[in-house]
């Protein structure tokens, strides 16, 4: 029935996203080709794409998965929101689509807005504020 369909999962953080998308790598409804979480719970999307980021099934790169060597996704933030301090496996890109925000690296602070980019190496401790509604596009680059 889902076998080779790209899905879109809206509020896929909340508790009965999660159960759908557990359910759809389940693939007892056959196996998607590609399955897209949106949220605005940003922390939760990151928590969701982090916890699926280290498996080793064939399912495993279908979220926020661009291709085999980048994962590519867009975040969208509301005003004095936050990503808590946390640390990647791997260098990420980021570039501001709109607004602006807070990008900490190692406890530096920059002030980023529409068109900036920086990259937050790997290992390396990083957290986001957002000063307003923001818009930002992350390629993690493996």
């Amino acid at each position: 029935m889902l076998t080779d369909k790209k899905i879109l999962v809206t509020g896929g953080t909340g508790s009965l996203g999660k159960v759908l998308v557990k359910r759809l790598l389940s693939g007892e409804l056959g196996m998607p080709k590609k399955i897209i979480v949106f949220s605005r719970d940003e922390a939760k999307q990151h928590s969701m794409r982090i916890e699926y980021l280290n498996k080793k099934d064939p399912t495993d790169e279908i979220i926020y998965n661009n291709s085999n060597d980048n994962n590519i996704t867009l975040f969208a933030f509301d005003a004095n929101q936050k990503l808590s301090e946390h640390k990647a496996p791997f260098d990420a890109f980021v570039q501001i689509l709109e607004g602006n925000a807070q990008i900490i690296i190692n406890k530096q602070t920059f002030n980023l807005s529409e068109g900036q980019a920086i990259i937050m190496p790997a290992n390396i401790s990083h957290a986001i504020n957002a000063n307003e509604k923001f818009k930002m596009l992350l390629i993690m680059i493996k």
